[in-house]
């Protein structure tokens, strides 16, 4: 469920409607969420927040920047939801939405967003290129994320859309 959060292993996943913007930025149940997680964290040795748009978009204008549909950035939301994270002790983001496969340090807030999920890019070349993030949770240790190859079958994820598209570009099927 979104704004819901979740333990396993000793690790504390947030998970955040990041598609819904809020005014004010605390109301709602992501409001809520956060204030909640605010209260305790017993037995909690990280915690790590995951949610579709990234806060910061690391491509910059034009793809990226402030307003724009690739983050969450705009007109201070961002900002606020990275202070509430940080303040909970949230080390770690795990998104989606820019079909990419990016590494960054937003201000203490590693990012990783893993967007490759239909592996369109491996289509498109001919090669695999297209990565998935796996984490490997271990009792007493920090997660270990790292980036496998997807190999996902092309007959998986060549929607009609994606077909149509391929054919107009001389790919056939």
């Amino acid at each position: 469920p979104l704004n819901h959060a979740f333990t396993l292993g000793g690790i504390e996943f947030i998970n955040i409607d990041s598609a819904a913007n809020t005014l004010p930025f605390s109301a709602g149940p992501r409001g809520q969420l956060l204030t909640r997680l605010g209260l305790a964290a017993n037995g909690v040795r990280q915690r790590i927040a995951f949610f579709h748009r990234p806060i910061t978009d690391p491509r910059g204008a034009p793809q990226g920047g402030d307003h724009n549909d690739h983050d969450i950035g705009g007109y201070g939301e961002g900002r606020w939801l990275h202070g509430q994270l940080r303040r909970l002790g949230v080390d770690t983001a795990l998104n989606g939405h820019i079909h990419m496969q990016l590494e960054f340090d937003d201000e203490g807030l590693f990012t990783r967003i893993s967007g490759q999920g239909l592996a369109h890019a491996d289509i498109l070349t001919g090669q695999r290129v297209a990565q998935i993030l796996v984490g490997t949770v271990t009792p007493g240790e920090r997660v270990l994320f790292e980036w496998a190859a997807l190999e996902m079958p092309v007959a998986a994820h060549c929607n009609t859309r994606l077909r149509n598209i391929l054919k107009k570009m001389g790919k056939g099927e």
